[in-house]
């Protein structure tokens, strides 16, 4: 579980530290297999969940998720909602519940998005072919 906390943290700088996002990743890689995360958004009106490869930077613009070509997520921005792998920004339509489904299939070089409402809804699925080892990311 992972949650912003305030006021903010004191913590070590090291190079594995994201500085200027308040981003967490996973502490295991996957670089085979098919792996699934649920995600209590909550009632949040800003966050980003999705993947990343571990060579992401940890300083600058290039450092958030979803802005370089890095990393993949789903994100929510107040009313809006999106998915954003580097410079291809989709919408989704209409609203996401409390909980969502991140699936990652690494042959298959897929990451699909999720609502758990009921029914589950498919948001959006990227393909690629992936280079690294994946880690879970949230922000």
């Amino acid at each position: 579980m992972a949650e912003k906390l305030y006021p903010k943290q004191n913590r070590p700088k090291t190079p594995e530290r994201f500085r200027d996002y308040p981003q967490v990743l996973s502490s295991q890689s996957f670089s085979s297999g098919q792996h699934y995360w649920d995600v209590d958004v909550g009632g949040s009106e800003n966050w980003r969940v999705g993947v990343c490869y571990p060579s992401i930077d940890r300083t600058g613009g290039e450092a958030c998720i979803g802005k370089n070509d890095k990393s993949w997520c789903l994100a929510r921005n107040g009313q809006t909602y999106w998915r954003k792998p580097y410079s291809n920004v989709i919408h989704i339509i209409g609203n996401i519940s409390n909980t969502v489904r991140i699936y990652l299939d690494y042959e298959a070089g897929r990451i699909s998005f999720y609502d758990l409402c009921d029914p589950i809804r498919h948001l959006h699925t990227f393909t690629t072919t992936f280079t690294e080892p994946l880690h879970a990311v949230l922000c």
